[in-house]
């Protein structure tokens, strides 16, 4: 007999099922992990299904070796179109790249994208940092983390619906425990471009150029989606427009404050 659990990630519906096994210890291995990892996301049943994962018993490690490379490899998953056939002995940390996978198919036909970057909720509403490696994305938020909500120090996921746009965790472990992890989406408000300057200001970019360049740099994609995936990136360059360069220092009290007076604003 089966044991299925209902997850709502980003909006979508997914359904992962533990096939009966005798292999009690692994089957409830994997499914404490995937339940402590995807707390937040926890759904009730629905008959809507974008994505089904299913763990089974292949009874031993499915491998295949390349005598040429001297390499073995041990299968993961088989996909379908809009399933994966699993296995017990799938670590979680493996079941995180399977999870990945499976999110960049459904952003991929969904008009959506999951980006590296940070972002805090201002009444609801969220403010996304972009910035190269060492712009102070992690930074910003370890200084706002006291009087704004964080809903993301690695990646969010960014969706259009209904001709608007919005922000939803993502279902992964973050660098710090504080990290909101739920269903929720937010609107997105607006996007920042980090730099670290003597100086703290905010002001309204329109050069699409740099825009574009970093924006790319920090979208995750799988190869064969990369196409679409640029053509959505792209589309929503265009359409959203909130773009601002955000400037900011060591100086927890200025960057409040430039928060604090912008969002009043």
């Amino acid at each position: 007999m089966s044991d299925t659990v209902y997850f709502n990630i980003a909006g979508f519906s997914i359904k992962i099922v533990f096939q009966k096994t005798i292999d009690t210890f692994a089957y409830k291995r994997i499914k404490r992990d995937i339940l402590d990892l995807l707390q937040g996301f926890i759904a009730v049943y629905t008959e809507k299904i974008d994505y089904t994962i299913e763990f089974i018993d292949p009874g031993f490690i499915q491998t295949l070796f390349k005598p040429k490379k001297q390499t073995t490899y041990t299968l993961l998953y088989h996909r379908t179109q809009q399933k994966i056939v699993t296995f017990y002995y799938l670590s979680i940390f493996q079941f995180q790249s399977l999870l990945q996978s499976t999110l960049l198919y459904l952003l991929n036909a969904n008009k959506g994208f999951m980006v590296h970057c940070s972002a805090i909720l201002i009444d609801e509403k969220a403010h996304v940092f972009l910035g190269v490696s060492g712009a102070g994305k992690s930074t910003i938020v370890k200084f706002l983390y006291n009087s704004y909500p964080i809903i993301a120090d690695d990646q969010l996921i960014i969706r259009k619906e209904n001709n608007e746009y919005y922000c939803y965790p993502s279902p992964y472990r973050e660098k710090v425990s504080w990290i909101i992890k739920n269903r929720k989406r937010y609107p997105l408000k607006g996007m920042y471009f980090l730099q670290k300057s003597k100086k703290y200001y905010i002001s309204k970019t329109s050069d699409l150029d740099p825009i574009v360049k970093l924006i790319f740099n920090q979208i995750y994609t799988d190869h064969q989606f990369k196409k679409n995936q640029a053509s959505i990136t792209m589309k929503f360059i265009f359409d959203f427009g909130k773009f601002y360069s955000l400037s900011f220092g060591k100086n927890r009290k200025k960057v409040l404050s430039l928060i604090s007076n912008s969002s009043a604003g």
